[in-house]
């Protein structure tokens, strides 16, 4: 932090300064500070993509902004169509906060379409099944498709062996099929 603001005392107009203070206020809980520095951001670059992909998760997290966040990141994907964090952000506010359940499941699709092209490490297998898992949850809970649901339980305990919810879930379709 004290990094960030020294570059910001001597270089006012470092975008790059602001985005990178505003992460470490948001892992602080300085959630208004971290909300300045990501509109400053986009004051001095309006095409970060990355500046409203995290005032979008500050809006919806802490503010619980539904629509403003739904607006930053639909604007994060207009700049940057392949971010699939933001891709699962906006699905788990559609699942969550919108009743979009469709809309949901076309952004985890989408995010985990994105991930095994552009990424596909081992290391974000436990992300990509918690994604499958919520896929699973909307299927099941709201879309009564228990198959669609086993499938994507399955994937997500194939992805990351010791996802307990997967299980959980898994467990409860059987029982009650």
């Amino acid at each position: 932090l004290a990094d960030f603001n020294k570059t910001i005392e001597l270089d006012s107009v470092n975008s790059d300064a602001y985005i990178l203070r505003g992460r470490v206020k948001a892992w602080l809980k300085d959630n208004e500070g971290a909300l300045a520095d990501f509109n400053k951001t986009i004051e001095l670059d309006s095409v970060n993509s990355d500046a409203y992909h995290y005032r979008g998760r500050v809006k919806y997290y802490v503010l619980d902004d539904n629509e403003g966040a739904l607006a930053d990141f639909n604007k994060t994907i207009e700049l940057d169509s392949v971010s699939f964090d933001t891709y699962y952000y906006r699905g788990v506010l559609k699942k969550n906060s919108l009743d979009d359940h469709e809309g949901a499941l076309a952004d985890f699709n989408k995010a985990i379409e994105i991930y095994y092209i552009k990424y596909d490490t081992d290391d974000d297998k436990p992300y990509i099944s918690n994604i499958y898992w919520l896929k699973g949850q909307i299927k099941k809970d709201e879309l009564d498709d228990k198959e669609g649901a086993l499938a994507d339980y399955n994937k997500a305990i194939e992805l990351d062996p010791v996802n307990s919810e997967a299980y959980r879930s898994r467990g409860r379709v059987k029982y009650y099929v």
